[in-house]
């Protein structure tokens, strides 16, 4: 590992000399796919334009938060910022130096990359969703132009540009970059193929729904059980659970960069909050809130921007302390869900027709509903 890192460092060099005019544009790409950032803010506006792909979004993102960061607990491997300066590797006479920035000094492990992760995640997602809305259209010239663009082209830019922007910032090696990638490379198609998908988009009996729900609430708890019994483990080892974020505070030049939602312990009560949320929002009904007219979408957006700003408004008032502080963030994240996809859809279409009840099951000899799934 030891020779890997150094290899991040000089590469970590080389990018932080040759790209140094793109700083700008490399830290709005750290804001962007901040995974903390997406669930505060890309999930209430995707979900003021479409309730389901909002749906689908937040357990994608939520979930795969939680992946990362267990993964990070699991492998923990060091970050290049304190690394470089920790290690025994080098002589203190050629010791190499990295600059340090606003977005360097996160905390917690730094194996695999969040941002990557998150970046891969909602790439794949955009891709299935737009995929899904061309063939809804049935326009099939439509879909041969979205066949010909050069997607993996779009994808490998958008990975290239939040690795750089994550190796500028001196907050990964390459390899972890790598790594955020891969792993975010496949929720999106696990979450939709497994869970969203089969779960919105056919015909339930309502015992069924509940069986389903309580499924997904047993879920939501597991995560957070494993999150507790890993945690609990590591202090029966001996293990300090807080050793990335001193190293952070001994190494960073400014403690103004260091902000506490980048911890693990943050990502994993934001995350579970949000996966038991959507578990107790999420049910095939939200698909008939999917807006339909100008008036639908202003109303949503115009809730969505309120709701962010009094959501943000509340969390600067919450206590510092430890146990209200995150207390406090879980009641948050626990609300979101049922906030912006059941309270604000219900808002954006009051005074619309709802839509009639779907009719029975076609016999079998008939064609199956769009989006290629039979109804039972």
């Amino acid at each position: 590992m030891e020779l890997l890192y150094a290899f991040g460092i000089f590469c970590i060099q080389v990018i932080q000399d040759k790209f140094s005019d793109m700083e700008w544009h490399l830290d709005k790409l750290n804001q962007l796919y901040n995974p903390h950032m997406v669930l505060e803010y890309g999930f209430p506006v995707i979900a003021g334009i479409d309730s389901v792909f909002g749906a689908q979004m937040l357990l994608a993102v939520a979930f795969g938060g939680w992946i990362n960061t267990m993964l990070k607990w699991i492998l923990v491997e060091d970050r290049p910022y304190w690394w470089v300066r920790e290690t025994s590797y080098y002589e203190d006479s050629v010791r190499p130096t990295i600059r340090q920035g606003p977005f360097t000094c996160e905390t917690g492990p730094g194996s695999p990359s969040g941002h990557c992760a998150v970046a891969a995640t909602l790439f794949m997602l955009c891709n299935m969703w737009c995929s899904h809305m061309i063939n809804d259209l049935g326009v099939p010239r439509l879909r041969e132009i979205y066949n010909w663009l050069p997607l993996k082209t779009m994808y490998f830019s958008v990975m290239t540009g939040v690795g750089l922007a994550r190796m500028y910032a001196g907050a990964h090696f390459p390899h972890q970059c790598l790594l955020g990638g891969l792993v975010g490379s496949f929720i999106s198609p696990t979450v939709c193929l497994f869970v969203t998908d089969p779960f919105l988009f056919r015909s339930w009996q309502p015992a069924e729904v509940k069986r389903a729900v309580l499924k997904h609430i047993g879920g939501a708890v597991a995560a957070g059980v494993a999150s507790l019994a890993l945690g609990i483990l590591y202090i029966m080892m001996g293990i300090d659970l807080h050793w990335a974020t001193r190293l952070a505070f001994r190494w960073c030049t400014s403690a103004d960069y260091i902000k506490v939602k980048s911890t693990p312990v943050f990502a994993i009560v934001q995350t579970t909050a949000s996966l038991l949320g959507w578990a107790l929002t999420v049910t095939p009904s939200i698909t008939k809130y999917r807006f339909t007219s100008p008036r639908n979408h202003l109303l949503a957006l115009l809730g969505t921007v309120f709701l962010i700003y009094f959501f943000h408004h509340i969390q600067e008032h919450i206590p510092t302390r430890r146990v209200p502080f995150y207390a406090s963030h879980f009641i948050l994240n626990l609300i979101k869900p049922f906030v912006y996809l059941r309270v604000l859809p219900a808002f954006a279409t009051l005074g619309c027709s709802r839509p009639r009840p779907t009719a029975p099951s076609p016999p079998a000899s008939q064609p199956a509903p769009p989006g290629g799934i039979k109804e039972d």
